[in-house]
């Protein structure tokens, strides 16, 4: 890859846990310019362990890490955290993650960003999801439906390139389906791995 567009990832943080830690340390062992990734962290109120997970990452990486306050809590919709966040990105493209989203793949960020600038015609892609195998087996069962609601099956563009691979083109050399958005076929997407140019998600 000869450029590398800066990356602003969106994180929601209202207590991450035990998988903060791991996210931003996996995000910042990607195989990826470190002064092309810009993490902004949507903060809602978060108990003291978990702000000493951010300041943390925030002295190893004092250019990276941006922290805006999300006083309502909730990360999707007009005002919430990750709206927040992402107008106060500087990136050219948008990532976003949960703070369970663990990137385990070295590659990760290196292969969806390459996606974006081979192919001119897709604005975004949206990353599928690998669930351990000593996860419980509600997160198995969701992760093999691909989407958490299994009544959202036949909306979820997720679930259905499980159920329904045929539906969309496949790009054997990429490994990537094609899905292109209309309003008589229209799915939903674009959280937990999901990248896009910024330019176009606003």
């Amino acid at each position: 890859m000869e450029k590398f567009p800066k990356i602003s990832v969106i994180l929601n943080v209202n207590n991450g846990g035990g998988t903060l830690d791991d996210c931003l340390k996996l995000l910042f062992l990607q195989d990826y310019p470190t002064n092309k990734i810009e993490v902004v962290i949507a903060e809602g109120g978060c108990k003291q362990n978990t702000l000493k997970i951010i300041e943390k990452y925030r002295k190893a990486y004092p250019k990276n890490i941006k922290i805006v306050k999300n006083p309502k809590k909730y990360k999707l919709g007009r005002g919430m955290g990750a709206d927040i966040a992402s107008r106060n990105a500087s990136g050219e493209m948008i990532l976003l993650i949960d703070t369970d989203n663990l990137l385990i793949q070295k590659k990760w960020l290196k292969n969806m960003t390459d996606i974006l600038l081979k192919n001119k015609s897709v604005n975004a892609v949206q990353s599928r999801l690998i669930i351990p195998k000593n996860s419980s087996w509600i997160d198995q069962y969701f992760g093999a439906i691909g989407i958490e609601d299994p009544f959202a099956i036949p909306y979820s563009l997720s679930a259905q390139t499980i159920f329904n691979p045929k539906k969309f083109k496949y790009d054997k050399e990429q490994k990537i389906y094609i899905y292109e958005v209309n309003k008589d076929n229209f799915y939903y997407f674009g959280d937990n791995g999901f990248l896009i140019w910024k330019k176009d998600f606003f």
